[in-house]
């Protein structure tokens, strides 16, 4: 499905395409062989952990969107995520008027 959405309908098309996967109980993307090997990008909505939530506040959001894989651009690294707020009344995400600021050591 993912291909024949990505090649057939947004290639002949020209326009982007979205396709959602549900994770296993390990935390891997379902039928992972397959979807990793035709998608462009791959991106994972979730939950903010405890600690996230603590080091970000919750003016930022409860929820992050991670890159997993990306063949079209800049890679992620390991831990960064972006911040969302969830308003489950509409269904809708969006983005906190900015991002929380990370600190690293000095």
């Amino acid at each position: 499905r993912v291909d024949l959405i990505k090649n057939t309908l947004c290639g002949t098309y020209g326009v982007a395409g979205l396709a959602a996967v549900q994770l296993t109980s390990g935390g891997r993307i379902a039928d992972s062989a397959n979807v990793s090997r035709f998608a462009s990008t791959i991106i994972m909505l979730r939950d903010k952990t405890e600690d996230e939530i603590e080091a970000d506040g919750e003016e930022y959001g409860m929820k992050a969107v991670s890159v997993y894989r990306n063949r079209n651009g800049e890679q992620m690294s390991q831990g960064d995520y972006i911040s969302l707020m969830f308003d489950g009344n509409r269904i809708m995400f969006r983005e906190p008027k900015c991002q929380p600021v990370k600190e690293g050591p000095v």
